[in-house]
């Protein structure tokens, strides 16, 4: 079986492959992770470009490096192969590691295939049978057949041993489990800011606007700060970001999210505060303290001031069961964290094709929350991440 097929296949339907080559190199170059994939795939199969390996493994690696889980996997595959490089199948495995354990079961199924063909590692079939039964619990259907063929040849003790593994692994990871979160444009083609922990691990992303649902690719994470960049495809209502060094303790703000959607529908949700501190938890001079109420869901959601820009990202609540462990039983009320502006902004000067569209704040003029709320609440979606 070609350990490519799926993803190139994917990769052939996508519509980014329809695309006129010069633009998938443009969101390439620009930081988008997902077209680094697509622009290493069209490299490596001569479409619409000469075929070229050097240039397909780059953009894999570039895809690779933003941990994209497809972009992790097509690195292993080419060192699989040995396509412009010395065949090493160890290398290879390393990289279908990294795709399995980010949860790509196509990743997880290759590298069981290196287990059962002993192929860059001493041939396993326990091995190989845990990280097919992954796959296939991923979603990976082609490992089913692999599931049932590698485990008629072991042992009821040696299945029930891998299953046990490959348990531990998925509850680890709590595969499966799909996030839900919020984001807001930050500008008019489509970039989408929302929190790293929103989407990371996802391998599919979609995005609600109004009554419409519609795909998001990755484009980069500052994992440190807790950030994430998605882009979609339209013309959408950005909120304009503003630098966060001059925000004032007791400052008013708002936030407009998508708290516990299972419970409380899909439809925007308002909730205003003040700044509490101008730091975080210990001090942490990167987040701001807010009493705006908020609740799983509300992450990655914009923290608005009265001039209806966007001065933070709202990213966390205290563990109220953490704080009362730490003081004794009591329980702190209304202590919620949102990432700075600045830090967003720093970011994106790693994506120069979303800095340079960014909107410029407006004049300073305060606005009523009632005005500014309504307009705001076109910009924000529900981030869906699975």
């Amino acid at each position: 079986m070609n350990i490519r097929w799926l993803c190139l296949v994917a990769l052939v339907l996508s519509s980014a492959m329809a695309d006129d080559i010069e633009s998938l190199k443009k969101r390439a170059e620009a930081g988008d992770a997902t077209a680094q994939c697509e622009l290493g795939y069209a490299y490596e199969k001569g479409k619409g470009v000469p075929v070229d390996y050097a240039a397909a493994l780059h953009w894999y690696r570039k895809a690779a490096e933003q941990n994209l889980p497809m972009g992790l996997n097509n690195v292993g595959a080419i060192y699989s192969a040995g396509l412009g490089v010395p065949k090493d199948e160890a290398e290879a495995i390393k990289w279908f590691r990294k795709s399995a354990e980010r949860g790509f079961g196509h990743g997880a199924s290759n590298l069981a295939n290196m287990y059962a063909e002993g192929r860059g590692t001493p041939k396993n079939l326990v091995e190989a049978y845990k990280w097919y039964y992954i796959a296939a619990r991923l979603g990976y259907l082609p490992a089913r057949e692999s599931v049932q063929k590698t485990g008629a040849r072991l042992t009821s003790a040696e299945k029930e041993q891998a299953q046990r593994e490959a348990d531990a692994f998925l509850k680890g990871r709590k595969t499966g489990k799909t996030e839900r979160g919020s984001g807001f444009f930050i500008t008019p083609d489509g970039y989408v800011l929302t929190c790293y922990h929103v989407v990371n691990d996802a391998v599919r992303i979609t995005v609600r606007v109004g009554r419409e649902t519609i795909a998001a690719a990755f484009v980069k994470a500052d994992e440190v700060n807790d950030l994430a960049l998605l882009k979609c495809s339209g013309t959408f209502k950005p909120l304009p970001l503003e630098a966060s060094r001059d925000v004032r303790l007791g400052e008013p703000v708002f936030t407009i999210g998508f708290p516990t959607p299972h419970l409380l529908g899909v439809a925007p949700k308002f909730t205003d505060g003040t700044i509490s501190s101008v730091t975080g938890e210990m001090d942490d001079p990167r987040y701001f303290q807010i009493n705006a109420a908020i609740q799983p869901g509300n992450s990655g959601g914009p923290l608005i001031n009265s001039r209806g820009c966007v001065i933070g990202i709202v990213a966390r609540t205290y563990s109220n069961l953490r704080t009362a462990e730490r003081i004794g039983g009591a329980v702190p009320q209304n202590v919620n964290y949102a990432v700075k502006s600045s830090y967003a902004l720093s970011f994106l000067e790693s994506v120069p094709d979303a800095l340079a569209k960014l909107l410029t704040p407006p004049p300073s003029q305060k606005r009523p929350l009632d005005e500014l709320a309504p307009l705001a609440q076109e910009s924000c979606v529900l981030i869906v991440a699975e």
